[in-house]
């Protein structure tokens, strides 16, 4: 069982990083040491309050590269990560890992492959979800079930659209457990919740964890965007996130924001997020059962307040209590966490 710690901060290990994250800006490629160097990848303009992707470069002894979450595929990523590659030295990439389906990590994946040569690297369960056209659904029905007012459900349509439509692929899938060369032995956890086959990297030489966006030290990672089925993907964070605190005193690399130390508490932090919506979720649920997934996420507690959320953001609130209703439902995984006093 975790313990709760008295100190609520997390420590930033990079300072550069850290003041360019302060300012609002993107920092700078930077060589972190001899093995590892990391670069931010800008997003499309219009995609949301994270503006980058943080990707990583493991270097081997031979010199080789092996790149970690290449971010959104554009011609001017793919341009600065030449440029970054150049600055250090790298000539040749033998690696490219996605932890995860997203396109702000997955995406350049596959040009990366075919420009530099790379073996690209996904998770078997996240190229299962690939395949099963996860953002693909039946949106009109999704939110009528949901009870979403009629003249609402256009807003939200368009996040259905499916933005890896034609990938071709990875080279290699891995499982949890699997160990990976990337210029030294780096294990994969399978760490479900935020996606269904989100990975982590565990690099036990330099004593780093690259963990994606299942832990960020700025923000909390949304839960269940590209799952399919009827997986559960509020418990598997909570069992997942909290396995990594057998890593707790490795530096994170996370996918966004900046590097920094103290992984269980940010990992005790998470799930404590996200078990006050289950707890508020099961309070409602409790006095109004028959209450629908709209009825229900305006009675729940958001930072812009309900009725201030909109298109995406309104989308995401909707699908965040239909999993935790669902989780709350599942008495036989729910009733640990809902009652555990460690959170």
């Amino acid at each position: 069982m975790a313990q709760v710690v008295g100190e609520s901060r997390i420590e930033p290990t990079g300072p550069a990083q850290y003041a360019a994250f302060l300012a609002g800006a993107h920092p700078e490629p930077e060589r972190i040491d001899a093995s590892t160097c990391t670069l931010a990848l800008p997003l499309p303009g219009d995609v949301g309050i994270v503006t980058s992707t943080l990707s990583y470069v493991l270097v081997g002894p031979d010199g080789v590269g092996h790149i970690v979450d290449p971010g959104w595929d554009s011609d001017d990523n793919m341009a600065r990560l030449r440029g970054a590659l150049e600055e250090w030295g790298i000539d040749r990439v033998g690696t490219v890992v996605a932890t995860h389906l997203h396109p702000d990590h997955l995406g350049m994946v596959e040009r990366v492959r075919r420009e530099l040569g790379a073996r690209s690297v996904l998770s078997r369960l996240e190229w299962d979800a690939v395949q099963a056209s996860v953002f693909t659904r039946d949106a009109d029905r999704t939110l009528e079930e949901w009870g979403v007012p009629a003249e609402r459900r256009a807003e939200m349509r368009g996040d259905y659209e499916d933005p890896l439509a034609g990938w071709a692929g990875p080279d290699e899938l891995v499982r949890d457990g699997d160990v990976l060369d990337l210029g030294r032995p780096v294990r994969v956890v399978l760490t479900p919740g935020h996606s269904q086959g989100g990975i982590t990297l565990v690099d036990e030489t330099r004593r780093r964890i690259l963990t994606g966006d299942h832990v960020m030290p700025h923000r909390n990672p949304g839960l269940g965007l590209g799952y399919v089925g009827d997986a559960d993907p509020v418990a598997d964070y909570y069992e997942s996130a909290e396995r990594l605190l057998e890593w707790d005193g490795f530096e994170v690399l996370p996918g966004h924001g900046y590097r920094f130390g103290r992984l269980g508490l940010r990992v005790r932090q998470h799930i404590g997020h996200h078990l006050r919506r289950s707890r508020q979720v099961a309070e409602v649920h409790a006095r109004t059962p028959s209450a629908t997934i709209w009825e229900t996420a305006a009675r729940l507690h958001w930072t812009a307040g309900f009725v201030s959320l909109r298109h995406y953001y309104l989308y995401s609130a909707l699908a965040q209590t239909a999993m935790h209703l669902a989780f709350v439902r599942d008495a036989e995984r729910s009733e640990r966490w809902l009652v555990d006093p460690t959170y």
